[in-house]
C-alpha cells in the first residue's frame, strides 16, 4: 500500500459497510495465514482482498511480514483476490 491513496480504500469500505457487507482497510503487513483462513493480527477474518499491486511486486516482497500470508492464502484458495 506504499504507493496508493488510502482514501480510495476507505471510501470503498464505507460503501460496502452501508450495503450490509462488512469491510475493513488493513495493511498487508498486518495479515496472518494459519493454513485455513487469512486474518488481521486483531483476528478479523478476511474473505476477499481488493488490491492494487501486481503479482510481480508481491513476489518481490514475499519475505516481508504479511505479504507471504497473502500469497499463501491466495494459493490455498482461502481468500478471493480482486484486482
Amino acid at each position: 500500500m506504499d504507493n496508493c491513496a488510502i482514501y480510495d480504500f476507505e471510501h470503498f469500505a464505507e460503501a460496502f459497510n452501508r450495503s450490509e457487507n462488512s469491510a475493513i482497510v488493513a495493511d498487508i503487513h498486518d495479515l496472518v495465514f494459519d493454513g485455513n483462513s487469512l486474518k488481521t493480527k486483531n483476528g478479523e477474518q478476511i474473505d476477499a482482498i481488493y488490491k492494487r499491486v501486481t503479482l510481480d511486486d508481491l513476489y518481490a516482497r514475499q519475505n516481508e511480514e504479511g505479504v507471504s500470508a497473502l500469497i499463501n492464502a491466495v494459493k490455498a484458495q482461502a481468500v478471493c483476490s480482486i484486482d
